[in-house]
Order: structure tokens, then sequence, then C-alpha cells
């Protein structure tokens, strides 16, 4: 997979778990269930790692192999040039 493309998808996938405990707080709220809200953030917690792990395997320099992750962050954007070997992404 390309490293645009893995980026996109593993930010999709990270946000998700955001989503998926936005609506859990929601649903817990409204129907008053602690539970509710603890699966949530569980489940939010796994997705978010999923995502992680995806742009750890995906988000690499073409040439040489190297991580585009900051610190084992999801870039917000990628850089110009690989932070590893200098090449022209």
């Amino acid at each position: 997979m390309d490293y645009r493309k893995g980026l996109r998808v593993s930010k999709i996938v990270f946000f998700s778990g955001v989503g998926v405990w936005l609506l859990g707080i929601a649903i817990g709220a409204i129907i008053h269930a602690l539970a509710v809200i603890m699966v949530s953030a569980v489940l939010c917690l796994g997705i978010m790692f999923v995502g992680i792990y995806l742009a750890t395997k995906w988000v690499r320099c073409p040439h040489c192999g190297g991580s585009l992750m900051l610190g084992g962050l999801i870039p917000g954007s990628l850089p110009n040039y690989c932070p590893h070997c200098g090449e022209n992404l």
C-alpha cells in the first residue's frame, strides 16, 4: 500500500475510535448506563491502537523503509523529505 493511502486509512481508523467513544458517551448519558460508557471507552482504545498499528506498518518511506511517524505518533501531514535517508517523498 502506498504511504499516502496508509496514512489516510490509519487516520480514518484512529478517529473512528474517537467517534465510537463519543457515541457511547452520548448513549450512556441518555439511558444513564455507566457500563455503556465503559464498553465504548474500551472499544475506542482498541480501535485507536489498530489505527496506530496500521500507521506503523504502512506509513514508511518508499526508498529506505524508514518510519515516517515522528515519535510514534500518526503525523498530521507527511514531510517533504524522509527523516532517515533524506530522499524526496
